[in-house]
């Protein structure tokens, strides 16, 4: 189900990058919601410095 969901509404972004879009299901409106509820917990850990885009990404509260 996973990959159905990305390949309809994510085919060339990743999640992070997620947007409800103007027709969205149940699920994934959903999904979208449990994303910023998770968005207003999570922390970044720098770590080997690969994963994060200092400019692009939010990883300061």
């Amino acid at each position: 189900m996973s990959r159905v969901l990305l390949d309809k509404f994510l085919p060339y972004t990743s999640l992070r990058d997620a947007y409800i879009g103007p027709t969205p299901s149940v699920i994934w409106r959903s999904i979208i919601w449990g994303l910023s509820a998770l968005n207003h917990g999570i922390r970044w850990q720098i770590g080997n410095d690969n994963s994060v885009q200092v400019f692009k990404d939010q990883w300061l509260p």
